[in-house]
């Protein structure tokens, strides 16, 4: 057997691989999201397209989603009934939503002509009776709000999509949602029923919302350095008796195709933090940014 002669046995060691710079280095140009920058409540539904005529969500305080309830309720062809807790219309800025009658009980009589008000106690026993009635005020354009003593479940929600034009405000969609065994419903299914979204506060719901938004294609570019050691053997039948050591240096790029949702959490916790709201309309799957002024 013929043996190869070598002069050194070579054994090699990767040490280190870092990631240089952005590691995460994304075109967003793809995004598709519209900055309105200042604008009025007006003017932003005429620009995004949001109208009284369709199933909507609003999320966030009240304070600052009651210029563009107002403006809403304003260009509604039909008229309105507010629905909630005393905390909700008689203890907030709802209460100054003009209105032509008041409640503080369902009945299962059709509502009364005009804009009107109701309130109601907190409970599970409301809910029900919600139930009954609710189909019953195909003629007016529903405001129902959650999250302080009155809840949503799956039931509720089908109804509700029945009458094809309502608006649920909350300041906190978790708090809105009922999750009892006959009617279990999730944050998401709430928001992917919704035709127009409307978002100035989402909280602990961003991972359902971010789900619901549209996504876009990027590229992720990732810069890296390896760094090695070499060390090579002595061959001693070759009478070698030395050893020969070394070190490397590398630098590479990878370039991936990722899919991402068009905001991230901290871009909706920014958001908050600027008084600034976003608003995605379902029907033309297109997403604005806005600042309202009072």
């Amino acid at each position: 057997m013929i043996r190869k002669k070598t002069l050194y046995g070579s054994s090699g060691l990767r040490l280190l691989r870092l990631p240089v710079g952005k590691d995460n280095s994304i075109d967003t140009a793809g995004k598709n999201i519209a900055d309105l920058d200042r604008t009025t409540a007006a003017n932003m539904l005429s620009v995004t397209g949001v109208k009284a005529n369709a199933p909507m969500i609003m999320c966030g305080k009240y304070n600052k989603l009651y210029p563009v309830l107002k403006q809403l309720l304003r260009m509604s062809p039909t008229s309105y009934v507010l629905v909630g807790t005393k905390k909700d219309l008689e203890d907030s800025c709802f209460t100054h939503i003009s209105t032509d009658w008041r409640e503080n009980q369902l009945t299962s009589n059709n509502l009364p002509d005009g804009n009107g008000m109701i309130v109601l106690r907190p409970g599970t026993e409301t809910i029900y009776m919600m139930k009954e009635v609710v189909p019953n005020w195909y003629d007016h354009f529903v405001v129902l709000c959650l999250g302080n003593g009155l809840q949503v479940d799956l039931e509720l929600l089908h109804i509700l999509n029945c009458l094809g034009k309502y608006i649920i405000v909350t300041e906190s969609l978790g708090r809105s949602i009922r999750g009892s065994e006959e009617g279990k419903i999730t944050a998401e299914e709430v928001l992917v029923s919704m035709d127009y979204i409307v978002i100035s506060a989402i909280g602990t719901s961003a991972k359902s919302l971010m789900s619901v938004l549209p996504s876009y294609e990027c590229e992720k570019i990732t810069n890296t350095v390896d760094f090695s050691f070499h060390r090579d053997s002595p061959d001693n039948v070759s009478g070698n008796i030395h050893h020969r050591n070394g070190g490397g240096l590398q630098v590479g790029q990878a370039r991936t195709q990722e899919t991402k949702c068009i905001v991230t959490q901290d871009d909706l916790i920014k958001m908050q933090d600027n008084n600034t709201m976003l608003i995605y309309n379902a029907r033309v799957s297109h997403t604005w940014v806005a600042r309202i002024a009072r």
